[in-house]
């Protein structure tokens, strides 16, 4: 028999007919490029484990560094000084400069080598200092063993791989010999002091005065391998010169006797310049060339006194008759004769006895004037023939010394050869002399091409570990691990935070955030409960924010039948179903919530009602609608239980036309009918119902739900004809909220807080 309240009910078996599905909803692309905002706001969520790991791993490290034996470095510095060379041969000089650079690695390399470690483990003592000398100190049984592979091998394996431990003691000697050479070449350290010709010599120790002594004594062998090597390189040069002064002064004297033997056999008669031929044809050819120089001045003068002869003046006017000592006595004699007849014509006639003696003396003096430069005329001509003949001879006798030159030549050639080769036997012989009396000298006065000029002393302060620098590394390092692990942590966690990732990765429109109900001493509550407890709560109006939503998301008018779902189970979708009824109960509204899970019903067990007829009785027939109808006891909603028909299907009870016809005769009746689902992750359940009410609001759990999971869910609502009113973000909270700086209202919690009551 048919209810009065619910007229619809009798017209079940008209046909439904179907809700249009709503558009697809589109999803936002998420922006392009790093979001500066939301990186701060992972790192901001993750604090407390960033700061954990930062804060157990600087612990960690300082621990470590507190058991690290501290190590002392002390340092000594030694200049080296270019070697001086003699400025004798360029070749040499430019020879004997090395570079800086060559000099200060090949320093540092003698530093820093074996031998030069040797000397000083030695001289120090230092196989007897348990800090070189592992088999001094041992250190703790366990901890050999624990770092021994051959602790977790067979012995045929670690024999096989490690090689056999079975050896002699004189093995055994060398290897730790050896081991004690590492470790000491492991404390050093040598280098060019910037750039100059310092070398620095540093040694780290865990004893202040050890590091100072091995640094100097490092300094000092350095000095003494210098002159130790020098004094081998002169004594090993000084035997080899021995020998080859032998050798050479053997060379010398049997080309010294080459040469006169030869200049002997051939006649080369050496006087202090050259051969005498030689000399010979030298002055030969002077002499020709004065004879020939000669004979060109007596022709030249006989040529200008026959010209003379043919002049006006006559050849009394040549130069060898003006500057002949008798022309010049004639010449005055003539002129003191010739004034004593003018001075007798003053007196005397032509034919007086004084003026004819006179004449007569002029006749003659002009007589032997002019037999006198016939002979100078003479003269002229035999000069010329003398010079000419003298010329002649000196010529012929030119050729007969040229030709015994010539001759002489030919054999002159090879001796020459061998002179030179005899030179160079000298030359060489006198250098050796000179370089073995040389390092003779040099011998005894050895110095090293370096000095000291720096002792190390002992260090006050440990160079390692620098505790303070590294503290502050490590806890660098530890952030940024820690950031490194919160940020990979944050890239798994696909959770929803906010409402603006609501719309921009699920791309539906958000309905605001639903904070955890817990009160002031920190204790959880149920949501239902608080809102009735706490009206003017947060709680209570961020549902009073939802049902605003939802009724603003339908253009029609408020939608009569809300269904609540969710993507996966425990995401508090029961909770707000039943908190958002009893907060529309609370408000007079007449409100019906129906249970739809019918394989889990968390409401009924709630609400005390899992043993009570409900849904699935009514759909089957063996129920009344008086007998599914329960008032809830602390608001004035009612509850449709999922019910207890046995053997019912909840596909076959939700696809039936008598279900959709419920739903409709509870809106007709009712203000609000919210209706509450099973997971759409789990079961279809929801993807049916979805056609048969007015509105759908998908509940994700705040950071917990991972976003492709609630895009998944939504998206199979969608495509199942879900008309989505939005997505609402529950058990959010809220004071975690604030401190991401999301950028919604929750994250002003702290002062919106005064406007809410609990």
């Amino acid at each position: 028999m048919a209810d009065p309240r619910l007229p619809m009910l009798q017209s079940v078996s008209e046909p439904l007919v179907p809700m249009q599905p709503p558009p697809p909803v589109q999803v936002w692309a998420a922006p392009s490029g790093p979001d500066l905002p939301e990186l701060f706001r992972r790192i901001w969520r993750r604090k407390g484990m960033i700061a954990a790991i930062a804060g157990v791993g600087t612990v960690l490290a300082v621990g470590v560094l507190f058991l690290i034996p501290p190590r002392y470095t002390a340092s000594a510095q030694i200049m080296l000084v270019p070697a001086q060379t003699k400025i004798l041969d360029s070749d040499q000089l430019l020879a004997g400069i090395t570079p800086d650079t060559e000099a200060i690695n090949s320093a540092t390399a003698v530093v820093e080598s074996r031998d030069m470690a040797e000397r000083v483990i030695d001289k120090l003592g230092l196989a007897n200092d348990p800090e070189f000398n592992p088999e001094l100190d041992p250190g703790p049984a366990w901890l050999s063993a624990l770092t021994d592979p051959r602790t977790y091998l067979p012995d045929s394996w670690a024999d096989a791989l490690l090689g056999s431990s079975k050896i002699g003691p004189v093995e055994e000697l060398r290897r730790n010999h050896n081991r004690i050479v590492e470790k000491f070449l492991k404390r050093l350290d040598a280098g060019a002091a910037g750039q100059s010709r310092v070398v620095t010599i540093s040694f780290q120790s865990e004893s202040p005065n050890t590091a100072a002594r091995v640094a100097n004594t490092l300094a000092e062998e350095y000095l003494n391998v210098q002159i130790e090597q020098k004094f081998e390189v002169n004594k090993s040069l000084n035997n080899w010169l021995d020998g080859q002064l032998a050798k050479l002064r053997e060379q010398v004297a049997a080309s010294d006797k080459a040469v006169e033997d030869y200049r002997a056999s051939n006649g080369l008669v050496q006087t202090k310049d050259d051969t005498l031929p030689s000399q010979q044809a030298a002055e030969l050819n002077t002499q020709l060339v004065m004879a020939r120089t000669d004979r060109a001045e007596a022709e030249a003068k006989l040529a200008q006194a026959e010209k003379l002869a043919g002049s006006a003046d006559g050849i009394d006017s040549a130069g060898a008759v003006l500057q002949s000592p008798l022309i010049q006595s004639l010449r005055a004699q003539e002129a003191e004769v010739e004034r004593n007849i003018a001075d007798l014509s003053q007196t005397y006639g032509e034919q007086h006895p004084k003026m004819q003696s006179a004449r007569a003396q002029l006749r003659d003096l002009e007589k032997k004037i002019r037999t006198e430069i016939g002979r100078i005329a003479k003269d002229y001509r035999n000069e010329v023939a003398v010079a000419s003949a003298r010329e002649a001879s000196l010529q012929s006798s030119l050729d007969t010394i040229k030709n015994q030159v010539a001759d002489l030549n030919q054999s002159d050639i090879h001796l020459r050869s061998l002179e030179r080769e005899a030179d160079a036997n000298r030359t060489l012989l006198e250098n050796f002399l000179a370089r073995y009396k040389e390092t003779g000298s040099e011998q005894s006065l050895q110095q090293p091409d370096a000095s000291i000029i720096s002792h190390a002393s002992e260090p006050e302060k440990p160079s390692f570990p620098k505790k303070r620098i590294l503290a502050v590394v490590a806890a660098a390092a530890f952030l940024m691990l820690g950031l490194f692990i919160a940020l990979l942590r944050e890239e798994f966690d696909r959770g929803i935070r906010s409402m603006g990732q609501v719309e921009r990765v699920i791309g539906a429109r958000a309905l605001g955030l639903i904070p955890l109900a817990k009160t002031w001493l920190g204790r959880w509550r149920t949501p239902e409960d608080y809102v009735v407890d706490r009206p003017a709560s947060a709680l209570s109006e961020s549902l009073r924010s939802l049902h605003t939503g939802v009724a603003l998301a339908s253009r029609s008018g408020p939608p009569k039948t809300v269904m609540f779902a969710s993507s996966l189970p425990k995401e508090g979708k029961t909770s707000l179903a039943l908190a958002y009824a009893r907060l529309l109960a609370k408000a007079g509204r007449k409100v019906v919530v129906v249970d739809c899970d019918l394989r889990r019903s968390d409401l009924c067990q709630r609400l005390g009602l899992r043993r009570k007829a409900g849904l699935s009785d009514y759909i089957r027939g063996t129920a009344e609608l008086d007998d599914i109808l329960h008032p809830d006891l602390r608001s004035n909603a009612v509850i449709v239980p999922a019910g207890t028909a046995p053997g019912t299907s909840a596909t076959d009870v939700l696809g039936s036309e008598r279900l959709s016809a419920f739903l409709g005769a509870l809106a007709e009746h009712y203000d609000q009918v919210i209706i509450d689902t099973p997971p759409v992750m789990a079961v279809s359940d929801a993807q049916i119902l979805c056609r048969l009410v007015d509105k759908t609001i998908f509940v994700v759990r705040w950071e917990r739900t991972r976003a492709d999971t609630a895009v998944m869910a939504v998206r199979q609502l969608v495509d199942a004809g879900a008309d989505l009113a939005g997505v609402a973000l529950s058990m959010v909270d809220m004071k975690r909220h604030a401190r991401y700086g999301y950028g919604d209202a929750s994250s002003y919690y702290a002062d919106l807080q005064r406007y809410y009551v609990g």
